[in-house]
């Protein structure tokens, strides 16, 4: 299984190093599943002048547990390696609130973003080629999603989950000026402890070509939704459909088939701790 797994890394980084978009995109083993989407249609972020939802039960981890009943809203630390500005922060902040608008949607009022906890400074000068390649390159025993400037995303993807490290044994790597949907779908990584054959997250369904066009987990195709029975694609990659294993993991969720919410959730409350 070592071996398999030193293999599979080693042709993913070829990937990168010759600036390849995409990846095996395989979640189940110890990599990296990567995000090809750039260029996106809309934000998907529904009616601006809807009313917010109330803010229902919380927790401090950003995996939603098994046993809470929605709406429940999870909590990321975010940290950034280099030294930026407020502002920097308060950008990338932005991206997260169109993320958590449409994370609720496709939850169908069920999931939310409830607080971001920002850091700055963790991990100056490391690059993106070297976290890619080892977790271990940053210490993310306190951290969830690890955020790099520009100019040290030297990494031919959008963004990546690792289903080791961070908080609880997923963390993302997501360049300053990730785009909404790249956000929505490495989230939709983050969000469930899943039981089935392919590891314990959602995994990227592109892996043998773009058939369901929608689902954001394949493709950016609107109006954006987890795929379920009755419109998932086979692939080779998974046993079934992302909400249909959602729900086997998580019995106080529910799923209607409109994949969408009346309302707005809360914005996530933000909390900056930022290096002068």
């Amino acid at each position: 299984m070592r071996a398999l797994h030193l293999l599979m890394l080693l042709l993913l980084a070829l990937l990168v190093v010759n600036g390849c978009g995409g990846g095996n995109g395989n979640d189940s083993g110890a990599q990296f599943g990567e995000t090809p989407f750039n260029n996106v249609p809309g934000d998907g972020i529904g009616d601006p002048d809807a009313n917010p939802q109330p803010q229902g039960n919380t927790t401090n981890d950003p995996t939603v547990p098994k046993n809470a009943a929605p709406p429940v809203g999870v909590t990321f630390h975010v940290a950034i390696t280099e030294n930026v500005s407020l502002s920097t922060m308060q950008q990338l902040y932005a991206t997260f609130v169109a993320a958590n608008n449409a994370v609720w949607r496709i939850t169908e009022g069920q999931v939310r973003i409830h607080r971001i906890r920002f850091w700055d400074n963790i991990s100056p000068g490391t690059q993106a080629f070297q976290f890619f390649l080892n977790v271990n390159a940053i210490d993310t025993t306190n951290r969830d999603i690890i955020v790099f400037p520009q100019q040290t995303w030297n990494i031919g993807a959008a963004g990546a989950v690792n289903p080791t490290g961070g908080r609880k044994n997923r963390v993302m790597m997501v360049p300053t000026n990730v785009n909404t949907f790249v956000l929505l779908h490495e989230i939709g990584h983050f969000l469930f402890e899943l039981s089935w054959g392919p590891g314990p997250l959602l995994i990227d369904e592109y892996t043998d070509g773009v058939q369901d066009s929608a689902c954001v987990m394949e493709s950016q195709g609107l109006p954006w939704r987890f795929c379920a029975g009755h419109n998932h694609v086979s692939q080779t990659s998974q046993p079934t459909s992302c909400w249909q294993q959602i729900l086997a993991d998580y019995p106080r969720l529910t799923y209607s088939g409109s994949d969408t919410a009346p309302d707005l959730p809360a914005a996530p409350i933000a909390e900056y701790n930022n290096v002068p």
